[in-house]
């Protein structure tokens, strides 16, 4: 299989006063990806990625703490890009809201609880 893509970044653009809490490759491998980053500025980092094949995809989670706000209020959590062979692609903007409504606020994506519950079956097997 020949890669068509020879370097790939996740680069990552965070505000000021935010902490990455973490940040995994969940598909198709499980890989811890927070010490990997490079640091591009202050609230700038990329993750290298390596080589890309031509349909390949692959699924990441990261979770970030920002400041906190008051209920209603929304603000920009990071800014995800690829960098493809040097250019910057933008990919997503991770927005938060601020709300008081309960079941809001504890519902949880459904791929986020998927990826959750096989690094956690992952962890219990190798313990075991």
């Amino acid at each position: 299989m020949s890669k068509q893509v020879g370097s790939v970044s996740l680069r990552l653009w965070q505000p000021q006063g935010s902490e990455m809490q973490l940040f995994k490759q969940v598909a198709p491998t499980l890989e811890d990806m927070a010490n990997s980053g490079q640091v591009v500025s202050a609230l700038i980092t990329d993750y290298p990625l390596g080589a890309w094949g031509d349909d390949e995809s692959r699924d990441y989670h990261v979770k970030i703490r920002v400041p906190v706000g008051n209920v209603g209020e929304e603000r920009l959590a990071a800014r995800v890009m690829l960098v493809v062979d040097g250019v910057e692609e933008p990919v997503a903007l991770v927005r938060v809201v601020w709300t008081g409504d309960e079941k809001l606020s504890t519902r949880i994506n459904r791929e986020v609880a998927h990826y959750t519950g096989q690094a956690e079956l992952l962890g219990l097997i190798r313990r075991w």
